[in-house]
């Protein structure tokens, strides 16, 4: 059924800063950052439009995340945030991850009662810095 459903949907990883109040930049005109630190969140964009560009409800789209080839549960896809860009794309944060230290590859999913649209494969890096030490014990 991937026939039908041709979002355009980009996977990316983002990390998240305060910004002034000043106009908001579409996070789809933002280049992605290749490196994270847990927890981080998956980000997407689409037209939200089918093969036919017919607009597709945020509510009749569910989104499946995948790290390193492992799919996550289907889950409702959110509100957009901020306004839709020059390109026509909505900007989507998606449910926060942690994932261990090392290379990684994201896939974001969009699912329809007619099909899905699969993302290509965004590469990252999660950094960070183990625990110093820890000790082991038994007690009766």
């Amino acid at each position: 059924m991937k026939a039908r459903l041709s979002i355009l949907a980009v996977a990316c990883v983002v990390l998240f800063s305060a910004a002034p109040a000043q106009a908001q930049t579409n996070g789809c005109d933002v280049t992605p950052v290749t490196t994270v630190s847990n927890p981080y969140k998956v980000t997407t964009c689409s037209t939200l439009l089918d093969q036919d560009l017919n607009p597709v409800p945020v509510a009749q789209i569910q989104y499946r995340i995948s790290i390193d080839g492992v799919d996550q549960t289907l889950r409702p896809l959110p509100s957009p945030v901020g306004a839709v860009n020059a390109a026509g794309k909505f900007y989507f944060e998606l449910a926060s991850q942690t994932s261990a230290k090392g290379a990684h590859s994201v896939t974001v999913a969009f699912v329809t009662a007619d099909g899905e649209a699969v993302s290509a494969p965004f590469a990252f890096a999660v950094r960070g810095k183990p625990i110093k030490d820890v000790t082991a014990g038994v007690k009766q």
